[in-house]
């Protein structure tokens, strides 16, 4: 009969924290709109690389280990011109992993993206991966 209460309020802990993590969507700011050639942004194939100079590795949430989570992260980036992440979204992947990913990603700095020797912003995605240890 413990084991069930303890089973039942762990999946009330995972539901909640599923809940109290979704966030309303943001209106496309105006620097990404605008028709000035100096916002533009280069896009980024996720095939491309850039050379990172500064990788954190993300802390696998506790709730999210001990659910059996896992999978991918995919983010939404905006490198800025000296290679720091100047904006970070997530679109897609398990919502208990997400703030991870996020959390950890905007501390990267890539080399910076030349083009014709001129720094460049980058718009591109980035996908973080979360597997879990198989148990011995």
């Amino acid at each position: 009969m413990a084991k069930r209460r303890l089973y039942f309020g762990f999946i009330l802990l995972v539901v909640l924290n599923c809940v109290s993590c979704k966030q309303t969507p943001k209106p496309a700011s105006p620097e990404k709109t605008s028709s000035n050639p100096e916002n533009t942004s280069r896009v980024l194939h996720p095939s491309e690389r850039g050379t990172i100079l500064k990788k954190v590795e993300p802390e696998y949430p506790a709730v999210a280990k001990a659910a059996g989570v896992q999978g991918q992260v995919v983010l939404h980036a905006i490198i800025a011109e000296d290679g720091t992440i100047e904006s970070l979204e997530a679109i897609s992947g398990p919502e208990m992993l997400k703030s991870a990913a996020v959390e950890a990603v905007k501390q990267w700095v890539y080399q910076p993206y030349l083009l014709n020797g001129k720094p460049q912003r980058v718009d591109t995605k980035i996908t973080v991966h979360f597997q879990l240890s198989p148990s011995r």
